[in-house]
């Protein structure tokens, strides 16, 4: 029916699908993924509230070969995948739609972004970012998959808060203190804090971004009115770049503007000691002799003096 020609034009297209065709198939995988927000441990950082994984096409191939890329967040890189059919095989994938489409990005950049809010991490695991691409057709043709990480994620919040005086005093007759405050964190450090005088203002919705330990003068409010001494309780709370928030920290401090002078008084109503009463007396007998002294000097100069 052909010529030998024909077929050995035939022999070789076949030969040249399963050698080319199905070998350019077998090395679609995507190409230049990262994260725009995550370096892999141990860089960081990686305690914030979002990973943004980002790649571009498979190489020699187009929006118009591609149907959709998949992908996986997985909390270990033994789950390393080899292909899109086995991570399609995965239970949920169909269900959860963990897929995006090219068409749905202009140009040939792709991206995700993982909410870390979706994983629960008691133990500060690290996790590996999968994708792979899927062709177009049927049967659809499956790329390899390519992971980059691992990644951590970070719920643990700060530790140890404190607030406080700067010298630690629970008194103070002056309107302006100085605040020291604090936490400990391991993986993430502490980002900000918010802090503010209960019963007189609502708890902060800003979290003031400062290096650690943070100090900084606050007025006492209202110190001008009502009666004294008046109680003060200073509140805290520190915050990472995941969001996690520490427990509440306090610290109490009394104001009396008339302290010092109720001190001051005091010492001048004292009664003088017995030592203190020697040299009052030791004085005012030394002070009578001189007086005696002088009186009868006088007369004696008179008289010589005519």
């Amino acid at each position: 029916m052909f010529n030998i020609k024909t077929k050995y034009i035939i022999v070789f297209l076949i030969t040249f699908n399963i050698f080319f065709v199905e070998k350019a198939f077998s090395i679609m995988e995507v190409k230049f993924l990262h994260s725009n927000t995550h370096e892999t441990i141990p860089g960081g950082p990686y305690n914030l509230t979002q990973i943004e994984m980002e790649w571009t096409m498979p190489d020699g191939y187009t929006k118009t070969q591609i149907s959709k890329f998949v992908y996986a967040f997985a909390q270990s890189n033994a789950a390393n995948l080899t292909t899109a059919a086995e991570i399609i095989s995965y239970t949920g994938y169909n269900q959860d739609e963990d897929y995006i489409v090219p068409d749905d990005f202009p140009g040939d950049t792709f991206s995700i972004i993982i909410d870390i809010d979706d994983f629960f991490n008691e133990n500060n695991n690290q996790y590996w970012f999968y994708v792979a691409a899927i062709g177009t057709g049927f049967p659809a043709t499956n790329g390899n998959s390519v992971n980059c990480g691992a990644y951590q994620i970070d719920i643990i919040p700060p530790t140890n808060p404190y607030i406080q005086e700067i010298n630690n005093n629970t008194t103070t007759n002056n309107p302006e203190i100085t605040l020291l405050m604090s936490a400990s964190k391991g993986v993430g450090g502490v980002f900000c804090v918010r802090y503010w005088f209960a019963g007189y203002s609502q708890k902060p919705t800003i979290c003031s971004e400062n290096d650690f330990p943070f100090e900084i003068k606050e007025e006492l409010p209202d110190n001008d009115q009502g009666t004294y001494p008046k109680e003060y309780i200073i509140m805290a709370e520190f915050e990472d770049e995941a969001g996690n928030k520490s427990t509440t920290a306090s610290y109490q401090i009394q104001y009396d503007p008339d302290i010092d002078v109720i001190q001051n008084i005091k010492i001048m109503k004292k009664v003088p000691t017995l030592s203190e009463w020697g040299k009052i007396i030791f004085f005012i007998i030394l002070l009578t002799i001189v007086i005696v002294k002088i009186k009868t000097g006088r007369p004696e100069s008179s008289v010589n003096t005519i």
